[in-house]
This record gives C-alpha cells, structure tokens and sequence, in this order.
C-alpha cells in the first residue's frame, strides 16, 4: 500500500515463512544480499531514492545484529527503514527455549532492546489480534518521524 517495490534481506530459518509470502507476492521483489549490512544499506538507499519506505528482512539474533550499523545509519540521518526480523514461535519464547542465535538463557528480547538505542520505536508481534495495529504504527511512526 506504501509503493514498496523491492524488500532487502538475507534468509534465515526463523524468517523463511515470511520470505515465501514475498515470493509469493507479484508486486514485491525479493533482494537477497550477500549479508546483512549490505541489505541495511540497500534498504536505506532505496528509501532515499523512491522517497519512500525502505524494507529490510533478517533473521533473529545474529542477523539482526549484523544489521545494526546500517539501521543506525539510516536512523541517524532520518531515513525511514522498517526493519522486520523472523524470531523463534511464540511457543519456544513462552517456554524460554535454548534455541540458537539465542543467548542461551531463555531471554528473546536482548537484541531488540539493542536495537531500541538506534531506531524510533519497535515491536514485537505475539498474537494475530494486536499484529495489524502493532504494524501500522510502526509504519506511521517510520513516515512521519
């Protein structure tokens, strides 16, 4: 609905699901980069030139992490990319599972809250009931600050 053409990212097994649906999608094109610095980049530049929306898909942890400097890039110099990351079911973080590209303490919620120093706002998507206002504003927040 925002003109989004093109999503940037790299696979990851807790983000394969998601990345069907894209593939799935006609007017959205998948660009997977090398790793996850480079798609933060490239999210940030197609945001600077479509003057619009930039979009960048990880996967929990370690490619969210590799990410970070290029999301803080973007948040320093105002440019709006949405950053999704694919994390473990609802069911293992209920459970506080030792699963990898954890910390291995059952805490799911670490490299969100470092992601919370360099970007405007973030969620995190637990139930079907809450997910379409949690996403809304999270793009309002990213168009208009």
């Amino acid at each position: 609905q925002l003109g989004v053409k093109s999503i940037f990212g790299v696979p990851g097994d807790f983000n394969l699901a998601f990345l069907d649906q894209i593939d799935d999608h006609k007017d959205i094109e998948w660009v997977g980069c090398c790793n996850e610095l480079n798609a933060a980049y490239a999210a940030d530049g197609y945001a600077r030139v479509s003057k619009g929306l930039g979009v960048l898909v990880t996967t929990f942890g370690v490619g969210e992490l590799s990410a970070l400097n290029g999301v803080a890039g973007a948040f320093s110099e105002r440019v709006p990319v949405l950053h999704l990351v694919g994390v473990p079911s609802t069911v293992h973080q209920a459970h506080h599972a030792i699963l990898h590209h954890t910390l291995g303490d059952g805490r799911f919620n670490v490299y969100l809250e470092c992601g919370a120093h360099v970007t405007i706002g973030q969620e995190m998507l637990m139930t079907a009931e809450r997910a379409s206002a949690q996403i809304d504003k999270m793009l309002i927040t990213a168009l208009t600050t």
